[in-house]
C-alpha cells in the first residue's frame, strides 16, 4: 500500500494532528501521530500490525514495547504466537521490566506505534538486554523521522521517508509565534 494511501487511513481515523505539540522526547512539532486513534478501532489496528508482521522476518517469543505500545505489542504478539510485555518508565526516567520477565537468550523483538527520536526504544532495548533477552528486530507502525537502530534492523509500515520537523523548546519556531502548546499524550 502507497504511502499516501496509509496516510489516508490515518487522517481518516482521525490519528495526524496539525499544530504546535510535545513529543515524548520533550522536543515540540508541528505534527503529531495519535496512533491511540487506530488502536480504538480493533480492526484497523489488526490490519496495522498484520501490515508490520509482514514486514518482519523475524518471529519472536516474545514482543516487547513501552507502555504506551502494550496494545501494539499484544496484538503483534498474537500474530507472531508469542507473549506480550510492556516496560515501565523508573522514577529515574528508564524502562524498567520486572525482575524474571525474561529468560536468557529470549529473542524479543521490540514495537513502538510512532516513532519520532527513538528514545523510548532504545530505553527499551536497554531493559531487554539487562535482563539477557535478545532484541532480534525493532518494529513501528510509523517512522516520522528516519531514525534507525543499527545494527538492529527496523521495519515501519509507514515510513515517511523525510523527517516530519522537530524542535528543541528553545528552538522552537511555534514557541516564538506563540502558538499555544499541546501536550497530547496527557
Amino acid at each position: 500500500m502507497s504511502n499516501s494511501n496509509l496516510l489516508e487511513e490515518l487522517r481518516a481515523a482521525h490519528a495526524i494532528l496539525d499544530g504546535h505539540f510535545l513529543l515524548t522526547s520533550g522536543w515540540h512539532s508541528r505534527q503529531f501521530f495519535q496512533m491511540a486513534r487506530v488502536v480504538e478501532q480493533p480492526s484497523l489496528l489488526q490490519t496495522w500490525c498484520q501490515r508490520l508482521a509482514g514486514l518482519m522476518p523475524a518471529s519472536p517469543t516474545c514482543v516487547a514495547a513501552p507502555l504506551g505500545g502494550i496494545v501494539i505489542s499484544y496484538e503483534m504478539a498474537h500474530i507472531f504466537h508469542g507473549r506480550s510485555i510492556s516496560a515501565l518508565k523508573s522514577p529515574e526516567g528508564t524502562m524498567i521490566l520486572p525482575e524474571g520477565l525474561l529468560t536468557p537468550g529470549e529473542e524479543v523483538v521490540i514495537i513502538e506505534d510512532a516513532v519520532a527520536t527513538g528514545l523510548s526504544v532504545r530505553k527499551v532495548i536497554r531493559a531487554v538486554t539487562e535482563q539477557g533477552g535478545r532484541v532480534k528486530a525493532i518494529g513501528a507502525l510509523v517512522n516520522r523521522a528516519q531514525t534507525t537502530f543499527a545494527p538492529l534492523p527496523f521495519y515501519a509500515v509507514l515510513d515517511l521517508g523525510q523527517p516530519v520537523p522537530s524542535w528543541k523548546p528553545e528552538d522552537c519556531p511555534l514557541c516564538q509565534q506563540g502558538v499555544p502548546l499541546v501536550r497530547p499524550k496527557t
